[in-house]
């Protein structure tokens, strides 16, 4: 009796199989001495190029009597052999997934076939439609790396005759390569909080031939002026597995040190981790559900943890129609798809009344979207946000005086800093369009309503004053943005215009999926491998987020000192990277 056995994570399911006559190695040879028949192999996979292990595999004749059976193994393979010259149909089946068949199939005496199949699923991600907008992938916001595309079955039978006949598959199933690569970057950054000065990033990928992928990002500093501080370093690692039933899992764990940080108090030195992880579970064929958590740590004169979960249920009742429910505690993390983005936002903790406090809320949505013309998305969703310390971050040099009794995080290096203001709650609807206007671009529409703090104008007030005062309004939000590639020039490009009344000093709809601040922004992404002495994976990158500097509040502190608070400081980085 044969056992198959199961691997999954780190127990094992074993299964037995019916009872099968053992053949001995002697007798074998001694049949396959008479007759020499023929014989076919080859790999199921899934849409994403993944094998599928547990597959049945059936081999029919053309009036559909079952000729024999065989299942894949851990890497997908599967072998039939000493079978009669005929003709034959390959069907491959496997639980979720619809079958996939080979007709036609001569086998010959002593040929061997090889038969490479591609199971797929009505919840294959390319069919569901319309995808949640995302924006533009950003040179400091490596993606995941596209899966390897789908194979198709190739088939060749050798002609009789000919010694040592074999199928050749040109789809390289038999042998999967494991995949590297790598980038480095130079840049430079003006005006971001905890990101000022030089940075030389290196990002690390690697995919093995069963779709699992594990990544490395380093991130340091170089030298700060004029506060002679050591370099803040920031460590990303990821990893990518595929589970059972076409699930799939993803998690990843950021790691920052940032020596120039400073409290209210003088103390400095912050430390931060951020662990996010997600589950997708596919419930037949027209449910998903997506589920996970982010773990945020934060570390300066005290320590603050928090655990902020997620999930989103979303169900297909028909071909590009998905209604979605969605619940989280962290924004910026709704989905799956939301740990795209490799780097996470760093957490901020504020001392209030001797405790470091997160910002936290909860965000409740019932969405409806669908498919329009020329493979156009349009959503409409209604939600409920509950925000606690929302963050904001201004600019300017901080005195004892001008801060009083308000708690600030502040990085001299740059002069800018980040503060915490009152709780608020905001109800409102959003509707987003989507719509290619080229192979190559596409733009997008946004409005939606909803409730933000309000700065009330003071002549002369101290930090604590200016927050006190903030007021919750309740007011509109639009934006308009187009993103693509030209071609010729290999110049990618994302930018666009998010506009609302200048005087908020949170967003409208801060949890909004498509993650766009506030007023001009523009990203760029220029090839240079047309320029002499150019290797071919060198590019240019420039950022510009709040060009126009719209939105900043100015008040005068009571010690004489101006200071601003804007919902998007103005940031600009540029560098240059290299792909290997």
């Amino acid at each position: 009796m044969f056992r198959f056995c199961v691997k999954y994570g780190s127990g094992t399911i074993l299964a037995a199989l019916a009872p099968i006559a053992c053949v001995s190695a002697q007798s074998a040879h001694r049949n396959l001495s008479v007759f020499h028949g023929g014989s076919v192999s080859g790999t199921i996979i899934d849409a994403e190029g993944i094998p599928q292990m547990g597959a049945l595999v059936q081999l029919l004749v053309p009036n559909t009597t079952l000729t024999a059976t065989a299942l894949t193994d851990s890497h997908g393979h599967y072998r039939i052999a000493d079978l009669p010259p005929g003709m034959y149909r390959v069907r491959a089946t496997a639980a979720l997934f619809l079958p996939a068949v080979r007709s036609k199939l001569e086998i010959s005496t002593g040929s061997r076939a090889v038969v490479n199949l591609t199971l797929s699923t009505l919840l294959a991600t390319s069919q569901w439609l319309p995808a949640t907008r995302r924006s533009a992938d950003t040179e400091d916001d490596w993606m995941w790396a596209l899966r390897s595309s789908s194979m198709r079955p190739v088939l060749r039978v050798m002609d009789q005759g000919v010694s040592n006949p074999l199928s050749i598959s040109t789809s390289a199933a038999e042998h999967k390569n494991v995949r590297t690569q790598g980038r480095i970057s130079a840049e430079s950054n003006s005006g971001a909080f905890a990101r000022g000065g030089s940075h030389n990033v290196l990002f690390l990928e690697r995919q093995s031939g069963s779709g699992e992928t594990a990544l490395v990002r380093a991130d340091f500093s170089g030298a700060r002026t004029p506060y002679p501080v050591a370099p803040s370093a920031e460590i990303t690692a990821g990893w990518e597995k595929r589970m059972l039933l076409g699930g799939l899992s993803r998690s990843v764990l950021t790691y920052t040190s940032h020596p120039e940080l400073m409290d209210s108090h003088r103390n400095n030195g912050a430390q931060t981790a951020v662990l996010r992880n997600a589950q997708r579970i596919e419930l037949g064929d027209a449910l998903r559900l997506d589920v996970g958590s982010a773990i945020r740590a934060f570390n300066l004169a005290g320590n603050a943890v928090t655990l902020e979960p997620f999930f989103k249920l979303a169900y297909r009742p028909a071909d590009g129609v998905v209604i979605a429910y969605t619940f989280t505690r962290a924004r910026g993390l709704e989905s799956l798809e939301d740990l795209d983005r490799v780097v996470a936002a760093m957490p901020v903790a504020v001392s209030k009344d001797g405790h470091l406090l997160f910002e936290t809320g909860r965000h409740d949505a019932l969405s409806l979207s669908g498919q329009t013309w020329r493979k156009g998305g349009v959503a409409l969703t209604a939600y409920r946000d509950q925000v606690k310390n929302p963050l904001l971050y201004g600019s300017g040099v901080l005195t004892s005086g001008s801060t009083d009794s308000a708690s600030v995080l502040s990085d001299p290096t740059t002069q800018t800093f980040a503060t915490s203001a009152r709780h608020y709650d905001s109800t409102g609807v959003r509707l987003q369009v989507r719509q290619p206007i080229t192979n190559a671009f596409a733009i997008t529409a946004e409005v939606s309503d909803g409730s933000a703090l309000r700065s009330e104008a003071l002549k002369q007030a101290t930090l604590g004053e200016v927050l006190a005062h903030a007021a919750v309004k309740s007011s509109l939000s639009s934006a308009i943005y187009v993103d693509g590639k030209f071609a010729r020039t290999d110049t990618t490009i994302h930018g666009g215009y998010r506009w609302q009344p200048e005087r908020m000093l949170t967003p409208v709809d801060s949890f909004s999926n498509t993650r766009e601040t506030a007023y001009l922004n523009c990203r760029l992404r220029q090839s240079l491998r047309h320029l002499p002495m150019m290797p071919g994976g060198m590019e240019a990158i420039v950022d510009l987020q709040n060009l126009l500097a719209q939105g900043y509040q100015p008040f005068l502190s009571s010690d004489g000192k101006t200071l601003y608070l804007a919902q998007t400081p103005r940031v600009l980085q540029a560098g240059l990277a290299f792909t290997f």
